[in-house]
């Protein structure tokens, strides 16, 4: 982005103007004070206030002139969008080019800008974790794709960096400008004008209409789709070709003065643009041209004072690139850290020794990537290829490491590696590309950046599959190349083998036997709503296949998992039970008919022929206390039952301190990413962890110790603390409470963790490495008997099948991989409840 030549001075010297302009609206904005007519937002304020804040709101009349001016600087981008269509084609038609080589302009381009934007992007995340004043996952895509300079998703565009939105636009006008030159050459002018312009205010007219992919109208302004902005551009382009060829030389031979005039008219026409709503369609356009005319005005001023003076001016234009890219989130983390007048200080001085630190970045880096071209000419291909080998065995290593050890140092140290391949990869790739003969660094450069950006893009837990993936797509391009030497044939074949490959693996997996992945297998089955936080979604049958389940869930028209019942109207003659529970209810991993609801219904009516018996299945996967609460709330008063079942487990020593919001995010309840929804039940990752817990007995201790829920039977666990017990006692007093209110007579039945029922042969996860037995850490009845205290001390009915279940004949009752009841669990399960309500039923 410097100029080409030292007969355009004024191009840096327009670059200073607008980086000190930028540098004031970033100071003034730090201090709360936003300007409202530079872009439209959504949130834009009524026409009548619009016109009462043209002016800040300040007392001070010196303060007000600073804001003011500060506000005039958000338009300082637009002096750089002018002045990159200018230059690029001054540049090339200097060289008298007809065309632009693609490949050549593009790595060009980027690798021109690419290298500093990249090393202080490392720079401000690395600052940013240290002193820990930015949340960010370092392995989200939006970290990723920001790196690589594409931002122009809303998630991106703002990210980290507000004002490296810029980058994201400017890559994007790289991507269209050898077609846009093209045009400019084989068309008039004033018809490159016409299109271009046409195209721009299209562009932002649909913004306006709000028929664009974008929620934020001031992103679509701004530049998160290059169309809003290309007149800028290409106005650029159009002044650029006239000045080359001298065209209308009186447009060139201006006076100051003239320049002074015509360009106020232009920013005053733009900035009373910018008031009105569809009137921005063109504000943009004026404003950065008028902006632009007004510091050419203020260099040609600058030309009849002293040269050392024309000179620093010179130089911080040549020095504004790292400084747009360095100062604003040192100056945002002042903002945070700073107290009034102090806060004003620190950010002057961040302003000032941004020019000397983005000088001294600039300079290493320019240095590093003319060292890295001199030393290539010295490397083989194959000792590139091999440094790039390194890094990958090195990370593939690092990988099993942190599987193997948990160890966040190393995780992080590996997606330091991850960067530093995918950079140097590009790099090696841009220096060798000129080669005719394309060799296999070439192509592995190629297949790198593929598997890097595949596994980054498709998948939710890359890191589990990068390096593996990485090794996968290298020895490929080996096999292909002793079949052809063919280029495109090995890169290609490569990329759709490998990813074929993949998709095929994830793709067979999950129709084979699919594990949980990131949410849970019900999710499908399951909707958010705004009474008992998330329930089963009504009259809808889902087949659910996961881990060791294969079942369906038929709901009728409450949401319930059972037959459709008629609820309008209660016979004398009828007793209805409503069960409310979690899993165990629904039930996971059976279809209704096998579970202990429809089994009890069953019995029951056979016990009490003279009677009509009606069970009522609400139980909902996954319900704790809150959920049950509010469940029961909800439908009592239309179930109307004679007996509530409130079926519990041992996990409500946990359940009842999540909140609704972790709750639903759990589930899969949230705005996910395209990357979130497309690894909604990735497989690969998932099987990937399995396989690294065999490899590593302690990964499937850790693994046992918590699926086994053994935790919950720590003697000195929190969730035996007296604020957990308080929260379930609460609970169990509500339920009391809403029974009383609708006349129903309430039962609480717990159920026995299967560490306490089944044996360790029928348990594929039994935490065999700790001892269950040693009295002083765990207590496998300590929750049995908190739960039946709290029912005693409140009156609540309280039964407990531990010991039934135990002593039954046929065994296991509970799955073998999982928590839950099989089917056998359920026979029993209806034949003790069976027996232990019979006098219940023969009260009424």
């Amino acid at each position: 982005m410097s100029s080409n030549t030292q007969q355009l001075k004024w191009v840096d010297a327009l670059k200073a103007f607008a980086i000190i302009a930028i540098l004031m609206n970033h100071f003034v904005e730090n201090f709360g004070l936003f300007p409202w007519f530079s872009n439209p937002s959504n949130n834009w304020p009524e026409l009548s206030e619009r016109f009462q804040l043209i002016i800040p709101n300040i007392d001070n009349v010196l303060a007000q002139m600073v804001v003011f001016a500060g506000w005039l600087g958000d338009m300082g981008p637009g002096v750089f969008i002018f002045l990159s269509g200018f230059t690029l084609v001054y540049s090339n038609i200097l060289k008298k080019r007809k065309t632009i080589k693609l490949k050549s302009f593009y790595l060009k381009r980027y690798f021109r800008i690419f290298p500093l934007y990249f090393v202080i992007h490392i720079l401000i995340i690395l600052i940013a974790v240290l002193i820990n004043m930015q949340d960010f996952d370092i392995t989200s895509t939006k970290v990723f794709l920001s790196l690589t300079g594409f931002r122009f998703t809303e998630s991106t565009f703002f990210f980290l960096n507000p004002s490296w939105w810029f980058i994201g636009l400017i890559f994007q006008m790289y991507l269209i400008f050898p077609f846009l030159y093209r045009m400019l050459l084989k068309l008039r002018l004033s018809h490159f004008i016409i299109i271009t312009l046409a195209f721009t205010i299209v562009s932002r007219l649909l913004g306006l209409l709000d028929l664009t992919y974008a929620n934020s109208l001031y992103y679509w302004m701004t530049g998160l789709f290059f169309g809003t902005r290309l007149f800028e551009f290409t106005i650029g382009m159009a002044i650029a070709k006239l000045f080359v060829e001298k065209a209308n030389s009186k447009i060139f031979a201006l006076s100051n003065t003239q320049i002074l005039i015509y360009s106020l008219i232009i920013y005053i026409t733009g900035f009373a643009a910018s008031l009105f709503y569809f009137s921005t369609l063109i504000s943009n356009i004026l404003v950065t041209i008028g902006l632009s005319g007004l510091f050419l005005w203020i260099w040609k001023l600058f030309e009849k004072t002293n040269l050392s003076l024309q000179n620093a001016i010179i130089l911080i234009g040549k020095i504004s690139f790292p400084v747009y890219l360095l100062h604003q989130p040192l100056m945002i983390w002042a903002e945070s850290i700073f107290p009034g007048i102090h806060k004003a200080f620190a950010m002057i001085i961040i302003i000032f020794l941004s020019f000397p630190i983005g000088y001294f970045i600039e300079a290493q880096v320019n240095k590093i990537v003319k060292w890295i071209e001199q030393k290539l000419s010295f490397f083989s291909t194959k000792s590139c290829l091999h440094l790039l080998l390194i890094l990958i065995i090195i990370q593939l290593a690092l990988n099993i490491s942190y599987l193997y050890t948990n160890s966040f140092m190393l995780r992080n140290i590996n997606i330091g590696l991850v960067i530093i391949t995918l950079f140097f990869s590009a790099l090696f790739l841009y220096f060798n590309f000129s080669s005719q003969q394309k060799t296999s660094f070439q192509i592995i450069s190629v297949t790198l950046f593929s598997a890097t950006l595949f596994t980054l893009v498709l998948t939710f837990h890359w890191f589990h599959v990068y390096c593996i993936y990485s090794l996968v797509i290298i020895a490929i391009v080996f096999i292909l190349r002793l079949i052809s030497r063919n280029y495109i044939f090995i890169v290609f074949g490569s990329i759709v083998i490998s990813t074929s490959l993949f998709i095929g693996l994830e793709l067979n997996l999950r129709n084979t036997k699919p594990l949980e992945s990131v949410f849970w297998g019900e999710r499908p089955a399951l909707q958010s709503d705004s009474r008992t936080i998330y329930s089963l979604i009504p009259n809808k049958t889902t087949h659910l296949r996961y881990n060791n389940y294969d079942y369906t869930v038929k709901t009728n028209s409450h949401g319930f998992n059972s037959p459709e019942i008629n609820l309008a109207h209660k016979d004398s003659d009828i007793y209805r039970i409503f069960v409310i529970g979690d899993a165990f209810s629904m039930p996971e991993g059976l279809p209704y008919k096998k579970a202990y609801p429809f089994l009890l219904e069953q019995k029951l009516q056979d016990k009490f022929p003279e009677k009509n018996i009606e069970v009522i299945n609400g139980g909902v996967t996954g319900y704790g206390p809150n959920e049950m609460y509010a469940f029961c709330n909800k439908y009592i008063e239309i179930v109307k039952p004679d007996l509530i079942i409130n079926q519990i487990f041992l996990n409500e020593l946990e359940e009842v301190h999540i909140l609704p919001e972790a709750r639903l995010g759990s589930i899969g309840f949230y705005d996910m990413s395209y990357r979130g929804k497309l690894s909604l039940n990735c497989q690969v990752p998932v099987y990937v962890k399995m396989v690294m817990r065999k490899i590593r007995p302690k990964f499937q201790d850790d693994y046992n110790y918590a699926k086994s829920l053994a935790y919950l039977y720590e003697k000195k666990s929190y969730y035996y603390s007296k604020e957990t017990i308080d929260k379930l006692e609460l609970y169990f007093k509500n339920m009391k409470k809403l029974c009383k209110k609708y006349n129903s007579e309430l039962l609480i039945m717990y159920v026995p963790g299967q560490l306490q029922i089944s044996k360790p042969k029928h348990i594929n996860f039994y935490p065999d490495k700790i001892n269950l037995s040693d009295t002083s850490v765990f207590n496998l009845y300590l929750a049995n008997r908190i739960f039946e205290n709290i029912c005693k001390k409140n009156e609540i009915s309280f039964i407990d099948p531990s010991k039934s279940l135990k002593a039954n004949i046929k065994q296991p009752l509970y799955f073998q991989e999982s928590w839950h009841w099989n089917e056998e669990g359920h026979k029993a399960i209806s034949t003790f409840l069976t027996i232990n309500i019979r006098h219940l039923i023969n009260k009424k």
